[in-house]
């Protein structure tokens, strides 16, 4: 198995910066204040490591959001409704995160509405 999947960053709302963590137990991240995000072990096209809350740029789907659902990662289009698959999200491209840069969202999704 991937050790990378067992590895956490966190975003510091107040500091406004990500921090990144090695293998950690549940309850080192309890009671933080903190957002936390696990790997999701996958690697995108060009071999980064892919993390929850992640913005993923897919070469047909668009942008794409890296969510915890249930019992696992899910990979979302909120316009198209698209769920992509593990070998669909290695063909994607990490181009930054939901919390760093929000505007990139926001900034694809009007792009693509007037479409």
């Amino acid at each position: 198995m991937n050790n990378d999947r067992f590895r956490f960053r966190v975003w510091d709302r107040q500091a406004k910066v990500m921090h990144y963590l090695g293998a950690v137990s549940d309850t080192e991240l309890l009671d933080c204040g903190l957002i936390i995000m696990q790997c999701t072990g996958l690697q995108d096209k060009n071999g980064m490591l892919i993390w929850e809350g992640d913005i993923l740029d897919h070469p047909f789907w668009g942008a794409f959001v890296v969510v915890w659902e249930y019992d696992g990662f899910s990979v979302q289009n909120e316009k198209y409704g698209v769920v992509l698959e593990p070998h669909q999200v290695q063909q994607s491209k990490v181009i930054s995160n939901r919390y760093e840069n929000p505007e990139l969202l926001m900034t694809w999704r009007n792009k693509h509405d007037k479409t």
